[in-house]
């Protein structure tokens, strides 16, 4: 796994969230939401469920109380002009079509739609304490999401308090099947998301200045050959002080 060396698997101590600086142009706050975090709500088999089990998980956490303290307390005292949340799970609201059988939409649990009261508070945080061009860092679900976060979702046109993320995988598969179908629901069920692909393996790559956040999702169009070049799938930008993902 790629932690230091010196840490001590199984120990109390294994404190891995942390915080880095590059100069007053970026700050990292990088969470650990593994460790901390309460089981996902409704014990439903499968990471996913009914949504309103996120809903309603007024006690549950991705972070534990001592990290979320911290996180705000470093967001609230940051001069940088780019603030980072790196962390595991997607962020954002997702409605999920259950194509089998009712209900109709289903939310995975496994991530923050499994934990919503906890977003809440954070996404209230970044709006309340005017923290500056806050961005979202997230993976895990092996497929490419860049979505605009809301304080409330089902209001497409209200302000962003900030952008997500979401690096696909390097080699893991999504499931081909749902591909499509997402692709295809997405503008109707959610709107914040401003680019998803779940086809083709990769990593966003981004450059960073004062003005402006270029995200590049660079791709390669398979994964069993090792000589499959990489180009670069969609780009998009985030003016500083808009929380808008725009096309580059």
């Amino acid at each position: 796994m790629p932690i230091r060396a010196d840490l001590d698997p199984g120990s109390p101590d294994l404190r891995i969230f942390r915080r880095f600086d590059y100069g007053r142009l970026v700050r990292f706050n990088v969470l650990d939401t593994r460790q901390y975090r309460t089981d996902q709500p409704g014990g439903f088999p499968g990471d996913f469920g009914l949504p309103s089990a996120g809903i309603g998980n007024a006690a549950g956490t991705l972070t534990g109380e001592h990290q979320e303290r911290w996180l705000r307390r470093g967001l609230e005292r940051s001069s940088a002009r780019w603030n980072v949340i790196a962390q595991q799970v997607m962020m954002s609201r997702i409605k999920f079509p259950n194509p089998t059988q009712p209900p109709p939409i289903l939310a995975n649990l496994d991530q923050w739609d499994g934990y919503v009261p906890q977003r809440t508070r954070l996404l209230q945080f970044l709006a309340d304490a005017e923290v500056a061009n806050p961005v979202v860092l997230a993976g895990d679900i092996h497929s490419s999401w860049l979505s605009e976060l809301k304080l409330d979702f089902d209001r497409p046109d209200s302000p962003s308090v900030a952008v997500e993320l979401v690096a696909t995988s390097v080699s893991s598969d999504f499931p081909i099947q749902f591909d499509a179908p997402l692709k295809a629901i997405n503008p109707i069920l959610n709107p914040h998301v401003r680019y998803f692909d779940g086809s083709k393996r990769g990593y966003l790559r981004v450059e960073v200045d004062h003005d402006l956040w270029r995200t590049d999702a660079r791709t390669v169009d398979t994964i069993e050959v090792p000589e499959a070049p990489t180009t670069t799938s969609a780009s998009y930008v985030v003016p500083a002080g808009e929380s808008t993902l725009l096309p580059a």
